[in-house]
């Protein structure tokens, strides 16, 4: 699955590195003004990354001079201090008294800490129950979009791109995914450097068909960065992969953000070795970021380097050890070792500190499984799939849950539910097939496989149950053939393993033997002779290849002249 390249070729910004400073510039400011500070510090990151003769030529406004009376910026001053301090009620009580008609930026200050006192209120109605919090039906939510929908036809110069922003969280925030699709578009198309707009549009896509029908400006490096963030929630991971290198290569450079982030999609696609020389990147011009740290412990939890865990948990806890990342990467360092206890006790924590964050929740179940809980462990999926609906780590999970103790009915249905979520995941698809496999629905089970190898199967496991699947049935030439494909795909890159690559050779050279084609097996059989797993079986078949030359020889030689 991957993006069409007229798609791709139509990201080519040309744009000057000096126009992207400017742009970053003004983000930075535009989003200072408006209490949107992760973005402001984002903007700021990128920007502290870039050339510094570049950045040096460009004019750096740290202050504009207000257009206000001195009394009306002194209070617009004041509700930002309160929205920083997270005194939202009050903000939006001082907000309310700032002159009419309002300007764009004090429009979105009022309707903005208005957006935070729901969030608040959420939080603060259902502390032990997170996924109800953000599922439940909200009457604040719904108001507020219409105040702001009306405001926008009543007085439309105090709209601007950041308040159909604004506009498009709130429409998300009541389930109206689609017209918030709409407020997202019409904020990047008012003005292109409004960058949170394209990031919450990407986070709404279902298909990478969509794209093609958005009409927005193509010829941006955000447009090329928006597509980044698409790729990787629709799981087209290796054209995320390009266009982040083509980003840092041609564009924003070596910024943490980007390199993280294309060390997540690498690590994604198992290639956790190159996410881990990508990580060590980031850890070496920028020690004490704690973002995406956490996906820098599962790379090393499934490279199995538990010093290398040991010592990044520790620094952390020494700088960040009342966060979720910290405790998370700790947990993993913990499970690395089998303590799973201690690994448990952290996720509880990691979930007290972040209780929203549905994947803190799906490694919590992990623990429980490990420490033979499978009551806890599927409280803690469900909770995490509560949270997201799209959550597949969590329906892939459960899947094995029931697996592991011989529901495969059950298993089958909640991986059915993960490749729905995920369906470009060989991973999900191979699950269903071994699903399959166990209720006798061979042929649905055969195109499950075949279906993963197709859409990429990095670790060929795919190869591996199809060909298992036509041992089973009794179709040795089919068999034959799977083992072929897998030899000449992973075979060299070792991707599987030695003992499989082993296996399919000993099951070619036993195929070949059995065709007369001794000369075939014999190949084979020279690749099996290494392995000790397979070697016994190996010479059996060498000798039997002998003796049957023996005897030929010697009937032709019986033979008179």
């Amino acid at each position: 699955m991957s993006f069409d390249q007229s798609l791709l070729s139509t990201a080519s910004t040309g744009e000057t590195k000096k126009k992207v400073v400017e742009d970053l510039l003004w983000l930075r400011k535009e989003c200072d003004q408006r209490c949107l500070y992760e973005t402001a510090q984002w903007a700021e990151e990128c920007l502290v990354f870039q050339e510094n003769e570049i950045v040096d030529e460009t004019e750096f406004i740290f202050d504009e001079k207000p257009n206000t009376s001195t009394s009306v910026e002194i209070r617009t001053r004041f509700v930002r201090s309160l929205i920083y301090n997270k005194e939202f009620h009050r903000a939006v009580f001082f907000a309310e008294q700032l002159p009419e008609p309002l300007n764009p930026q004090h429009a979105f200050l009022l309707y903005f800490s208005s957006y935070l006192v729901c969030l608040e209120k959420q939080a603060q109605e259902c502390p032990d129950r997170p996924e109800y919090a953000l599922n439940r039906d909200d009457v604040v939510a719904p108001q507020l979009s219409r105040k702001i929908q009306l405001l926008r036809y009543e007085s439309p110069e105090s709209f601007d791109c950041w308040m159909f922003y604004l506009l498009g969280l709130i429409l998300k925030m009541t389930h109206d995914e689609n017209k918030a699709r709409v407020a997202f578009m019409e904020a990047i198309n008012l003005d292109h450097r409004c960058w949170p707009a394209w990031e919450s549009l990407a986070l709404l896509l279902k298909e990478k068909t969509e794209i093609l029908t958005f009409k927005l400006p193509r010829t941006t490096w955000q447009y090329k960065l928006f597509l980044a963030k698409s790729t990787i929630h629709l799981n087209i991971l290796r054209d995320a992969v390009d266009i982040l290198d083509d980003l840092m290569k041609k564009t924003l450079g070596t910024v943490p953000y980007i390199v993280c982030e294309n060390a997540v999609a690498v690590s994604s696609l198992q290639e956790h070795g190159s996410a881990v020389s990508m990580f060590q990147l980031v850890r070496k011009i920028d020690p004490y970021r704690i973002e995406h740290m956490n996906n820098y412990s599962d790379s090393l939890f499934v490279h199995r380097d538990s010093d290398a865990l040991y010592i990044l948990g520790r620094f952390f806890e020494k700088s960040h050890k009342y966060t979720w990342q910290c405790c998370q990467i700790l947990a993993n360092y913990f499970a690395s070792v089998k303590q799973h206890d201690r690994a448990h006790s952290l996720l509880i924590t990691a979930t007290r500190l972040s209780p929203r964050n549905s994947l803190l929740w799906v490694l919590l179940g992990h623990a429980c499984v490990e420490l033979k809980n499978p009551t806890d462990a599927v409280s803690a999926y469900r909770k995490a799939i509560a949270i997201d609906p799209d959550l597949f780590q969590a329906y892939y999970a459960m899947g094995q849950v029931y697996e592991i103790f011989g529901f495969p009915e059950f298993a089958l249905r909640f991986y059915e539910q993960a490749h729905r979520c995920r369906p470009s995941d060989s991973r999900m698809l191979v699950a269903m097939g071994v699903g399959f496999v166990q209720l006798r629905r061979f042929k649905d089970a055969e195109n499950a496989f075949i279906k993963a190898f197709r859409v990429g199967d990095v670790q060929g496991n795919a190869l591996k149950k199809l060909g298992h699947l036509y041992e089973e049935i009794k179709e040795p030439e089919k068999a034959a053939k799977v083992y072929t494909t897998f030899l000449k795909v992973y075979g060299e890159d070792n991707h599987s393993g030695i003992q499989m690559i082993a296996k399919s050779c000993l099951y070619l050279a036993q195929y070949f033997y059995d065709q007369n084609k001794y000369d075939k097996a014999s190949e084979y059989i020279e690749r099996c002779v290494e392995n000790e797993y397979t070697k016994e079986s190996a010479l059996k078949i060498q000798r039997e290849i002998q003796m049957k030359n023996a005897l030929a020889l010697d009937e032709k030689n019986s033979i008179p002249a």
